[in-house]
């Protein structure tokens, strides 16, 4: 889904507010490469972040109740996943830095950038 949240950045979120917003006096290849790079960036990368730390919260509070389980030896079965329990425990226990902080934005930036 992350792939999905940053294609839909570059395909369709780009073209459409670039076409609609950005002045006409000032559109060019360049100037697209950039709003375009600059969405990406900044929107598609916040989002994906979040929606990352989403899934790996789930994926923590589905198998939270097998822990013991699989300490005795037994069979592991995983619960399903409630995401508005999941996001209000989040947020209660480490407010907006559980799903979006500076430090994972740049991280994910950091990493899909070229060296």
């Amino acid at each position: 889904s992350r792939n999905c949240i940053m294609s839909s950045t570059s395909f369709v979120i780009t073209p459409v507010l670039y076409r609609k917003y950005y002045p006409q006096e000032d559109k060019s290849k360049t100037s697209l490469f950039w709003f375009g790079l600059g969405v990406n960036i900044f929107i598609g990368n916040a989002i994906a972040i979040t929606q990352q730390s989403l899934w790996g919260r789930a994926l923590d509070y589905a198998v939270s109740s097998s822990t013991n389980t699989a300490a005795k030896g037994e069979a592991i079965t995983a619960r399903n996943i409630n995401y508005r329990v999941v996001v209000r425990d989040s947020l209660k226990t480490e407010g907006t830095s559980a799903f979006f902080t500076v430090p994972k934005w740049a991280a994910r930036v950091l990493m899909n950038a070229p060296v």
